[in-house]
């Protein structure tokens, strides 16, 4: 593989535990979509945007999850553990899947933004 970036697809395979256990595993299947990155031949506009859309996707899991943790932390207060351990579940679940999902809708956009440049620069 070209770029290491790929990589991260093989995540994806951690999804199928979805089947056997808690089906919140099925997020990391969005990990998938790291694959079309094999091809990728990576430069310094492809590092910059993926620093871009990481940034993104970090901020979003950073405010995400302080929320998370505080209706998990006033739901133990309350003795409600068992929606506590369901939001905590269910939120790093949802956020993680979110999170990749931001990345690559952003980092598919830079590049299509990337491709327009390039065809107007032909013309």
């Amino acid at each position: 593989m070209q770029n290491k970036l790929a990589w991260l697809g093989f995540l994806g395979v951690l999804g199928f535990a979805g089947f056997f256990g808690n089906p919140f595993s099925f997020a990391f299947c969005a990990n998938f979509t790291f694959f079309r990155y094999i091809k990728v031949v990576p430069d310094e506009l492809f590092w910059t945007n993926v620093r871009i859309c990481a940034t993104r996707g970090f901020f979003i899991f950073l405010i995400a999850s302080n929320f998370i943790i505080i209706a998990t932390v006033l739901l133990i207060e309350k003795g409600l553990y068992t929606y506590a351990q369901s939001v905590a579940i269910v939120g790093f679940s949802l956020t993680m899947a979110v999170c990749v999902i931001v990345f690559s809708a952003s980092l598919g956009h830079l590049e299509r933004k990337e491709m327009i440049g390039k065809d107007e620069d032909d013309h």
